[in-house]
């Protein structure tokens, strides 16, 4: 008899979002001969009733973010550690959490939620390591960091849940990944922490597969995960070319850089012959002293360039922006919003107030200007603070423009 998982998706954002990385885990355990349950829903009024009838060897928990982002505050770990004590109160079975949002600060949230294991970083590899040493009657680590990213070498067909209900329901776009990690260094990114140093590339042949596979269950809209799509760009366009050649009839986006390293006409030329439907920059400032201090590796002339390029080939353009860090001020707000209105991309979204995260640079930054100290809980949304005076400005130049749209900020109580 196969032994039984049990997988969980402990994810309390709405509308509900299919787990890319749970996914993986799932199919590749599979493979390797365990029969898995997969509860997409933490919230699901069933789970209760496998926790007290099902024998499981484990129970896995991804957790994909343990708090927003945005300065509504929401934080998600106590909600999460209410699961996780529920499946205490009905079962002796193990919990091992993981996922981006774990992996992240893993001590801390393993600590928080009280689980029996945490896997950090690559949950493929994480998983294979923990079920040979518990098979084998050992005794594993209570976290296991892996950064090897095994996964990259595997071919998914992303059956194991019903992605098209996502699709059909809520408009969702179903994520892949093409890579693992980042080369660059934004102060307020936790891609390090969670992938470890460097970039691990998937083979183009891998990702197009599943792609096609997606593509053969009627998803026809996706979305690339990584943090930079065209780093490097001869992958970016080895994918691209390969989804040509195959012929498969999707839309996608994903996060592109506009650095010219990166972005040229040719990989542009292959992003919409592949079905990108906008080139989504994520400058998060068109102010070159707030792109030096939140680490961008381009400048404004980048931006100017990459939009320009884009404009001439009939195609649209999005931003990502992010007002609040280190130097922000009145004068590099108002120099973001002359500068959008002469490049003139044709959908900006805003964010305001930049999440100091645990372990990144922008924590380091805080620390060093005694904004927070080593008392400080950093699981909770605490951000980089930003006067309610600029907020109330930056709120009054996005209401003054069609173009933009704006992410919670006027939740935000101070």
């Amino acid at each position: 008899m196969k032994e039984k998982l049990l997988l969980i998706n402990s994810n309390p954002v709405r509308p509900l979002l299919p787990p890319v990385g749970l996914e993986y885990v799932a199919e590749h355990l599979s493979k390797k001969g365990y029969e898995i349950d997969f509860i997409e829903d933490m919230k699901d009024s069933s789970l209760a009733g496998k926790l007290e009838n099902d024998n499981y060897k484990l129970i896995l928990m991804t957790i994909r973010n343990f708090a927003n982002s945005t300065f509504s505050r929401e934080f998600y770990l106590p909600e999460i550690k209410g699961l996780v004590d529920l499946i205490k109160s009905k079962t002796s079975t193990p919990v091992v959490v993981g996922g981006s949002g774990f992996s992240g600060a893993p001590e801390e949230v393993l600590d928080y939620l009280n689980a029996d294991f945490g896997v950090a970083g690559e949950g493929t590899r994480g998983m294979d390591i923990l079920l040979k040493k518990l098979n084998n009657g050992g005794t594993p680590e209570k976290l296991i960091r892996v950064n090897d990213s095994a996964y990259l070498d595997e071919k998914f067909e992303r059956k194991i849940i019903n992605l098209k209900k996502y699709q059909e329901n809520y408009g969702a776009t179903i994520g892949v990944s093409t890579k693992n990690g980042c080369l660059e260094n934004c102060i307020y990114c936790t891609s390090r922490q969670i992938a470890g140093p460097g970039l691990k590339l998937r083979e183009p042949d891998k990702v197009v597969s599943e792609i096609e596979s997606l593509a053969g269950q009627g998803i026809n809209n996706i979305f690339f995960t990584d943090s930079v799509f065209n780093i490097p760009q001869t992958h970016a366009k080895s994918i691209c070319d390969e989804i040509i050649k195959r012929d498969i009839k999707i839309k996608w986006h994903g996060f592109i850089s506009p650095s010219p390293k990166y972005f040229s006409k040719e990989l542009l030329e292959l992003m919409k012959m592949s079905g990108a439907f906008a080139v989504e920059f994520s400058p998060e400032s068109c102010s070159d002293k707030m792109l030096n201090s939140l680490g961008k590796s381009f400048r404004t002339k980048d931006i100017q360039k990459a939009t320009e390029l884009c404009k001439k080939n009939n195609a649209r353009v999005h931003y990502s922006m992010l007002f609040g860090g280190p130097g922000e001020s009145y004068d590099t707000v108002d120099e973001t919003f002359r500068t959008m209105d002469k490049f003139r991309p044709d959908y900006v979204n805003i964010n305001v107030g930049v999440r100091i995260w645990p372990h990144t640079e922008l924590a380091k930054i805080a620390g060093k200007q005694g904004l927070i100290d080593e008392k400080s809980n950093l699981l909770k949304p605490i951000f980089y603070p930003v006067s309610k005076e600029l907020i109330k400005h930056i709120n009054t130049k996005i209401s003054e423009r069609i173009y933009c749209d704006k992410t919670d900020t006027a939740h935000y109580t101070g």
